[in-house]
């Protein structure tokens, strides 16, 4: 189907049928915010033969203004303008950023679509979905050679504990997301800046077979830094008469299924996926650096070739882990979009 240059009119696509030959599929535009977050959506719709799917980034939609972005804002504002119309036929695929965090607040001041034919990752983006403790193991596992029951460590272990640690001062720091919803808010931004510093201390810890906690001065620096910031977020919630309310907010997330646990799955999408590489990385230097001296031991004397060979077949975490099929076995929340996929296409 040919890109138009006036709105794209659903009933015009859902009627395509009236001009197919009789062997044809009907065509179904998916949106996306970039082309890159094909990766995450294309599986989950491979196995609907009753449908072709056609997946286009938000950059290459011929809008009134002459604009060329990309960006789930970008979807949306078009949408709101009229230059779309969704249907069964046409629709998005978008990441959830705040938006579902925020919603579940009393004093969310925005609005979130309910068009069924916007659907969403719930998490905060994709890389929360990509970046999940099954694949993490799995990529380690292809990368070492170390079968995944064999790792002295699984990574949902350690993605709990960081959970757990930071569910306090983030939690009050996505219920002020939503009481600040599209406005400028200084202490917000210094809040979340500190919350990113906190995160940060992680990627000082060394490089060791496994993550480790107690003892450690990075692990001590991230649970103080998160201390600290949970008693300046308390400051501000009760010098705004907003803590009753951050209760109540509180509340809602576990009755939404966020809990102590599974929070990190709201972290900044980026911020999330920096932490995890760099966590990874440490872990798969500490096999790498083990084989070279394996290495070594084994044949000395030839041991250069050899080690050189090896360092050369070790790929690179990010990209292999990217290049990888996701799991969505392991992530809560979007397991409703997978559904209302299944639902719509079956």
């Amino acid at each position: 189907m040919e890109d138009l240059g006036f709105a794209l009119d659903a009933d015009y696509i859902e009627n395509q049928k009236y001009f197919m030959d009789d062997d044809e599929v009907p065509e179904v535009v998916i949106w996306l915010e970039s082309h890159d977050d094909s990766r995450l959506w294309l599986p989950l719709f491979e196995d609907y033969q009753k449908f072709k799917f056609v997946f286009k980034p938000a950059s290459i939609f011929p809008a009134h203004d002459g604009k060329s972005s990309n960006g789930c804002s970008r979807l949306l504002t078009l949408l709101e303008k009229g230059q779309f119309e969704l249907s069964k036929y046409q629709i998005f695929c978008l990441d959830s950023d705040f938006k579902f965090t925020s919603s579940i607040a009393d004093d969310f001041k925005g609005s979130i679509s309910a068009d069924p034919n916007i659907f969403w990752t719930f998490v905060h983006s994709k890389e929360n979905i990509y970046y999940n403790p099954q694949l993490v193991d799995k990529t380690i596992s292809h990368l070492t050679g170390i079968p995944t029951k064999n790792l002295t460590q699984n990574s949902e272990a350690v993605f709990q504990n960081i959970s757990e640690h930071i569910y306090e001062p983030f939690s009050k720091i996505l219920y002020m997301e939503a009481v600040f919803w599209g406005q400028s808010s200084p202490a917000l931004d210094a809040f979340k800046s500190s919350f990113k510093a906190a995160l940060d201390t992680l990627k000082l810890k060394p490089i060791t077979e496994n993550i480790e906690f107690a003892g450690c001065r990075h692990w001590a620096n991230f649970t103080s830094g998160l201390e600290a910031l949970n008693t300046q977020l308390n400051l501000s919630l009760t010098g705004q008469q907003l803590l009753d309310s951050y209760g109540r907010y509180q509340t809602k997330l576990t009755e939404s299924g966020i809990t102590p646990l599974n929070i990190y799955f709201f972290i900044r999408g980026h911020d999330w996926s920096d932490i995890v590489k760099e966590l990874s990385c440490k872990r798969l230097e500490f096999h790498k650096k083990s084989r070279i001296r394996e290495i070594s031991l084994a044949a000395p004397s030839s041991s250069s070739d050899k080690i050189g060979e090896y360092v050369n077949s070790f790929g690179s975490f990010a990209a292999t882990l990217s290049a990888r099929t996701p799991e969505y076995d392991g992530v809560p929340f979007f397991n409703e979009t997978i559904s209302q996929i299944a639902d719509t296409y079956s």
